[in-house]
């Protein structure tokens, strides 16, 4: 029996972040000039940061550091496309002058992911 999420998008444009969920969070969105910058380490003991992801940052660079993605969808907002890689955990829409947003996700249940899906398409910014 699946469980129907309530799920809303709350806006902190002071502090550049958006978060998406309901009991839980689901995502978190970094957009605006305030946001905070985000580094991506490598996996394994003793690490160093492969790429701090910012708003702005090209898309290019960020191919450079973590490879490209074949994977691109809508979201939250059905208009715009991101590209999203799935083993890290992250999606970005990307401009003409540079990443736009920078969305973390959490891991879903299978359940959750069809509910989030439905729910997306009446999510508005």
């Amino acid at each position: 029996m699946s469980r129907r999420l309530s799920i809303m998008r709350v806006r902190y444009p002071n502090l550049g972040i958006e978060v998406v969920g309901g009991n839980d969070a689901i995502a978190i969105i970094l957009a605006g000039a305030n946001a905070p910058s985000l580094p991506l380490c490598r996996s394994g003991v003793g690490s160093q940061v492969s790429i701090t992801l910012r708003i702005g940052i090209l898309a290019k660079d960020l191919a450079a550091a973590i490879g490209s993605t074949d994977r691109s969808e809508p979201l939250f907002d059905q208009t715009a496309q991101y590209a999203v890689y799935p083993d890290l955990g992250i999606a970005v829409r990307d401009q003409h002058d540079g990443l736009a947003e920078i969305v973390v996700v959490r891991a879903l249940e299978k359940e959750d992911e069809a509910d989030l899906q439905s729910h997306s398409r009446g999510l508005r910014r």
